[in-house]
C-alpha cells in the first residue's frame, strides 16, 4: 500500500494540479477580496446618502421655519436665512460632495444598470441642495427688500410727522403774531 502511495505522489501530474489547486485558491480569495471590498465601499456610500438626505430633510424644515416667520420679526427671519445659507455652504455642500466622491468610487465597482442608480442618486442630492439654496437665496433678497422698502417708509413717516410739527408750531407761531397785532 505505501508502495502504492509513493507512486503517485511521484507521478510528474501530481506537482502540477497542485500548482493548479494553489492558484484557484489564490484566485478565488482575490475575488472574495474585492467583493467584500466593494460591498464595503457600497455600505459606505449608502451611509454618506442616508446621511445627507437626512441633513437635508433637516435643513429644509429649518427653511420652513424661516419661510413662515415663526415669530421672528423680519431682522430674525434675515439673519436665520443668513445663518442657513452659511451652513448650506459649510455643512450641505461638504456632504453632497462626499456622497459625489464615494458615488464615483462605487460606480466603478458594479455592474451598469446599479451604476446609473447611483448617478441617479448622486444627482438627486445635488439637485436638492441646489433647489434648496435657491429658495433660501430667493427668500433672502425678498425679506431684505421688505426690510429696506421698510426703513425707507420709516424714514419718510418720521420726515412727514417733522415736517408736520413744524407746520404746526409755524400756524401757533403765525396765530400768536397776529393775536398780538389785534
Amino acid at each position: 500500500m505505501q508502495l502504492q502511495e509513493a507512486q503517485l505522489t511521484s507521478e510528474p501530474s501530481l506537482p502540477a494540479l497542485s500548482d493548479k489547486l494553489k492558484n484557484v485558491v489564490r484566485l478565488a480569495t482575490q475575488v472574495i477580496a474585492t467583493r467584500l471590498d466593494t460591498q464595503t465601499r457600497v455600505t459606505e456610500y449608502k451611509s454618506l446618502l442616508s446621511a445627507a438626505q437626512q441633513w437635508l430633510e433637516s435643513a429644509s424644515a429649518e427653511h420652513e421655519a424661516v419661510e413662515k416667520g415663526s415669530s421672528l420679526d423680519s431682522r430674525q427671519r434675515i439673519e436665520a436665512g443668513r445663518c442657513l445659507m452659511d451652513k448650506l455652504e459649510r455643512v450641505g455642500h461638504p456632504k453632497v460632495e462626499a456622497v459625489k466622491a464615494a458615488g464615483m468610487v462605487v460606480m466603478n465597482s458594479i455592474s451598469n444598470v446599479d451604476s446609473d442608480i447611483v448617478e441617479e442618486q448622486v444627482k438627486g442630492v445635488e439637485r436638492r441642495l441646489g433647489d434648496l439654496r435657491r429658495r433660501v437665496e430667493r427668500k433672502q433678497q425678498l425679506l431684505e427688500a421688505t426690510q429696506t422698502a421698510l426703513q425707507e417708509f420709516m424714514r419718510d413717516l418720521d420726515a412727514c410727522r417733522k415736517s408736520v410739527e413744524r407746520e404746526g408750531r409755524s400756524e401757533e407761531h403765525t396765530s400768536e403774531l397776529q393775536s398780538h397785532h389785534d
